[in-house]
């Protein structure tokens, strides 16, 4: 068994699944400081 979904060789897929999942991270992370900080100042603001 050297290939992934029968198409894509097996350290290639491995390879890029994994490099999704430290982009999609990378953005979720972002997102989420983004949220923080907006959220954070508006606190701030009203206090």
């Amino acid at each position: 068994m050297d290939r992934c979904c029968f198409c894509i060789n097996l350290k290639a897929g491995v390879i890029i699944i994994s490099l999704l999942g430290i982009v999609f991270g990378i953005y979720n992370g972002a997102a989420n400081i983004v949220y923080y900080i907006r959220n954070n100042k508006a606190w701030r603001i009203t206090q």
